[in-house]
């Protein structure tokens, strides 16, 4: 029998030397086996308590995930605007490069971009009502082609309530589309700029 304070019996319990010792097991070892045998029974005899504390444990991870996300944001924020500026003048200095790193990216993750292509098709198709006048869409996209010949700078259609917005959705109609400046539009990503589309006439 061990004493108290005695070598691989850390708790400084008098255990009885029983014969459930493992082949080639060390004090210590029994110790902690007995130790996490004895938890597994408390779990198995006390299930809701065992609940109650995973949802207590959760609740205190949810809590500072979002502060952790919260402080993130703010430090991005912080030095986003110099970050966007030193991608800006190295791209300017050697566009071939970065042009090079997109391409590779894309081989890569190709998988990724044709699914991300398949998803959007699919909500345009299926935001766009079927009486709503096709030619009417086409000629924002005619008319973005014409700005982009005319300015040298690509210009695309925007959802203004985008098809697939966080907070709200909107249809792929006439009345929900705008011509933006590529740039403007890739800034705005699937946000509502909280502008009021116009309505159809009635």
């Amino acid at each position: 029998m061990w004493k108290q304070g005695q070598s691989g019996n850390p708790s400084g319990r008098r255990l009885a030397a029983n014969d459930d010792w493992l082949p080639g097991e060390t004090p210590a070892e029994r110790v902690r086996r007995r130790s996490r045998e004895r938890a597994a029974k408390w779990r198995q005899d006390n299930p809701d308590r065992v609940a109650d504390l995973r949802k207590q444990s959760q609740s205190k991870r949810k809590d500072r995930w979002d502060e952790f996300l919260a402080g993130e944001r703010i430090r991005y924020l912080a030095k986003a605007e110099a970050k966007l500026a030193k991608q800006r003048e190295e791209r300017a200095k050697d566009p071939e490069k970065f042009r090079a790193r997109l391409r590779n990216h894309y081989q890569r993750n190709k998988h990724e971009y044709v699914a991300r292509v398949a998803a959007r098709r699919a909500a345009r198709i299926q935001a766009t009502p079927p009486w709503v006048d096709k030619d009417e869409i086409l000629a924002f996209y005619a008319e973005a082609r014409r700005l982009t010949k005319l300015t040298g700078i690509p210009h695309e259609v925007d959802h203004i309530h985008p098809l697939q917005g966080k907070n709200l959705c909107g249809l792929h109609v006439p009345w929900n589309l705008q011509v933006l400046p590529r740039v403007e539009n890739r800034k705005k990503h699937n946000r509502y700029d909280g502008g009021c589309s116009p309505l159809p006439a009635t």
